[in-house]
């Protein structure tokens, strides 16, 4: 992963955990902001460039 590519995932987890913040009451809108907020974190994840960000193993 290229560090353009990681600095844009960090600021979009920046953005994410402010509207966590401002979102705790609400269930309805907290669960999806918490669900992309893994999935952003799972991409950051040492991944090499060229392994699908880890999908190749579900398609071999």
């Amino acid at each position: 992963m290229n560090i353009k590519t990681k600095k844009q995932i960090l600021k979009e987890l920046e953005r994410v955990n402010k509207e966590i913040e401002k979102n705790k009451g609400s269930s309805f809108t907290l669960y999806p902001l918490i669900k992309y907020k893994e999935a952003l974190l799972w991409i950051l994840e040492d991944k090499k460039e060229g392994d699908n960000y880890g999908f190749k193993k579900f398609n071999s």
